[in-house]
């Protein structure tokens, strides 16, 4: 498991929890967000992850395991410290204002 803090795109706090089972190169998983938006309640969303590992980069596709909301994106990971950090990126449709939104400098931690 992973974990992850950071302020993306609105200035929205973005907590993120990542829970990968690797197969060979194929990856699946979830991926859980809590969302602290700026005078607004806390949300707290869950998404199925899948993807591939290669040459030290984890590459992530998820979607909202809920079919009432929108939820999908790809996050690019360079796997860091023998597997104990992953840096990278993160390009998603915001679910709130219905633009694509990208994220620089993403960092998890292996707990």
């Amino acid at each position: 498991m992973w974990s992850s803090d950071n302020t993306i795109s609105g200035g929205v706090r973005c907590k993120l929890t990542i829970e990968l089972k690797q197969k060979g190169h194929k990856i699946k998983g979830t991926l859980t967000s809590l969302n602290s938006i700026p005078n607004e309640v806390e949300q707290l969303n869950t998404f199925l992850i899948a993807g591939d590992a290669f040459d030290n980069y984890v590459d992530l596709e998820y979607r909202s395991d809920n079919k009432k909301t929108i939820g999908r994106g790809s996050l690019l990971f360079k796997i860091k410290d023998g597997g104990s950090k992953l840096e990278g990126s993160l390009v998603a449709i915001d679910r709130y204002t219905m633009n694509i939104m990208s994220s620089n400098n993403i960092i998890a931690i292996r707990q």
